[in-house]
């Protein structure tokens, strides 16, 4: 019942509005994660990683709301985690590119704590190689993290 009701909605639109496509593209709203949990550089096992994709500029690492899609993983023995991506699948696309926000949740030993957070417009792009310490906080924005994105050393110039 949803779906027909979508598909009837996405019709009237696009009738009206001159700047609507309307046929399915699969879409990435999170990227692809993989990295490392580390407890001052210890491996971390069995850490939950969830990879949460949010409509709103903020994301609570405390809990995720049922706006929100979100999958997740655990970390290995050696800490290492992948998670991602978050695909959706768009029927109407309406020039103009959508408004991305996702963020990394680590949740261990009773705490969540917020890897990294991103935001953007378009696609997710990725994927992405981070490692996590929880042991060393950092601050970015009005955010602390624990978090950092690694760079790639196999990328020609």
């Amino acid at each position: 019942m949803n779906l027909l009701f979508r598909l009837l909605a996405s019709f009237a639109v696009c009738g009206v509005l001159p700047a609507c496509v309307l046929f399915p593209v699969p879409h990435d709203l999170a990227p692809k994660i993989s990295g490392v949990v580390l407890e001052n550089g210890v491996p971390v096992e069995g850490a939950e990683v969830v990879l949460v994709r949010s409509y709103l500029s903020t994301v609570d690492a405390t809990q995720v709301s049922k706006d929100q899609r979100s999958i997740s993983t655990r970390s290995d023995s050696s800490g290492r985690f992948a998670v991602g991506p978050i695909k959706t699948v768009k029927v109407v696309h309406m020039f103009g590119d959508e408004l991305l926000v996702y963020a990394l949740v680590i949740r261990h030993n009773g705490q969540s704590l917020l890897g990294f957070r991103d935001s953007g417009t378009g696609s997710a792009g990725g994927p992405f190689s981070v490692t996590c310490d929880l042991a060393r906080p950092k601050k970015y924005l009005d955010s602390t993290i624990y978090c950092e994105f690694q760079t790639p050393t196999n990328v020609q110039p």
